[in-house]
């Protein structure tokens, strides 16, 4: 585990990344460490089902 001073800020600049798009989500694995596709694999395929759903979505309606 991380010193809670570190877990702070690293969640500022991870929030901080939010800012560089407007369709940005912030999704938190809490049971993973650095292989989240392994240890919550629902996660990973739900984040890409709402990114596909939101292009599909944004291409309809061009």
């Amino acid at each position: 585990m991380m010193p809670e001073e570190i877990r702070k800020e690293r969640l500022e600049n991870q929030l901080e990344l939010l800012s560089l798009t407007r369709n940005s989500k912030h999704i938190v694995a809490e049971k993973s460490g650095h292989f989240p596709q392994l240890s919550e694999p629902t996660i990973v395929i739900d984040s890409i089902k709402e990114c596909a759903e939101v292009i599909i979505k944004q291409s309809k309606n061009r």
